[in-house]
């Protein structure tokens, strides 16, 4: 009998340990994320985004010389073109970081 509550404390307090772990990887991904920032163009540098691992725009900038030759309808597709590249280039980096990060927790179906 008390092999067995011995056995649920000693897998209790295992279990709390890992919690405590993946907790703090999940803060080491959160600060990997912040940290990743991508940068993409559109229309021959007509349009330049930046975004970070987090999704997040950053930065749109328009070159004003292209601009003048440009009609707005091309502009807003070379910017809806340079935010998703940015995005999609985003999510492949923090992917990577993220990969580097879970592989010390051995969680199946984590990444």
């Amino acid at each position: 009998m008390f092999g067995k509550i011995k056995n649920a404390i000693s897998s209790g307090s295992d279990m709390m340990a890992k919690a405590k772990q993946l907790k703090e990887g999940m803060a080491k991904m959160e600060q990997a994320l912040k940290g990743i920032e991508v940068e993409m163009s559109s229309g021959s540098g007509l349009v330049n985004v930046k975004v970070s691992g987090k999704k997040e725009i950053l930065s749109i900038k328009l070159n004003e010389d292209m601009m003048k030759e440009s009609k707005a309808s091309k502009v807003e597709e070379h910017i809806v073109s340079a935010i998703n590249r940015a995005l999609y280039a985003a999510d492949k980096e923090a992917e990577k970081e993220m990969q580097k990060l879970a592989g010390d927790f051995n969680i199946p179906g984590l990444m």
